[in-house]
């Protein structure tokens, strides 16, 4: 399955010694056309009404997702519409009518809509181009991660990741709860005791050759990012029969101030 914007029942557990589902066709090319940097009708302040409600509503809905019922992410999900910049306006209600059917219906095949993949990467890439974030370039190789930064600041923070290598890769991004912890150590625990050691942000997914991007909202704390797709996985076809990418040493972790 494809990335997309509301990562419901698509975020895999991270840091936990599982292997990830793979798939979708997300092959690094434009969907549609990439809106230009500066080209938004809205005024500046909508403008941060929406940049900020947009990103709060994805992370809202994966919280609810994941059962934390004191998410709630109707409200941010209004603004998102109600802000949206004219040239959003269609892709917007694609993806929060997608993500309202998804909450109360519990079934995530919408995510696999091609109409709602092109309209997750129009958003995505008009938020790193348009909101004013921090953005990170990070890219995959066998088997690490290149561009990690140590230490980034609080608040929403985008990612572009570039596939560099030969294999499928992933970036799976987890808060650690005990910040005395480590990826290292946590990699190394039983499945259930890691899960309940991390709680997940976000999932960016690219083939060899191709490229996903989302923004981020980052508390202070520490970080992780990891890979699970196994070693030998050159498309979501083609998957391999090796160890997680994770243990052949793909994962990293930053601080958040």
């Amino acid at each position: 399955m494809k990335h997309t914007w509301f990562r419901l029942f698509a975020v895999a557990v991270a840091l936990a010694l599982v292997a990830t589902a793979c798939g979708g066709d997300d092959d690094g090319e434009d969907s549609g056309g990439t809106p230009e940097e500066g080209t938004t009708e809205v005024a500046s302040g909508d403008l941060e009404t929406f940049c900020a409600a947009v990103v709060e509503a994805e992370a809202l809905v994966i919280a609810a997702s994941e059962g934390d019922d004191s998410a709630d992410p109707s409200a941010a999900l209004d603004e998102t519409e109600a802000t949206a910049p004219e040239e959003l306006t269609e892709d917007i209600t694609t993806l929060v009518e997608g993500a309202r059917t998804a909450l109360e219906t519990q079934d995530d095949s919408i995510f696999e809509d091609p109409e709602f993949s092109a309209a997750d990467d129009q958003v995505d890439q008009y938020v790193l181009e348009n909101c004013g974030n921090e953005n990170y370039d990070v890219a995959g190789v066998e088997y690490a991660f290149e561009g990690v930064p140590e230490t980034v600041a609080a608040g929403n923070v985008g990612f572009t990741f570039s596939n560099d290598g030969e294999e499928l890769h992933e970036f799976i991004l987890a808060r650690l709860n005990d910040p005395s912890q480590n990826v290292e150590d946590i990699l190394k625990l039983p499945e259930k005791e890691a899960e309940k050691s991390i709680t997940s942000v976000g999932f960016l997914f690219a083939e060899p050759g191709g490229s996903d991007a989302q923004t981020f909202q980052l508390e202070p704390g520490t970080y992780g990012v990891v890979c699970f797709v196994s070693v030998g996985t050159t498309s979501p076809d083609k998957r391999g029969e090796g160890p997680p990418h994770a243990l052949e040493g793909m994962f990293a972790q930053f601080t958040v101030e």
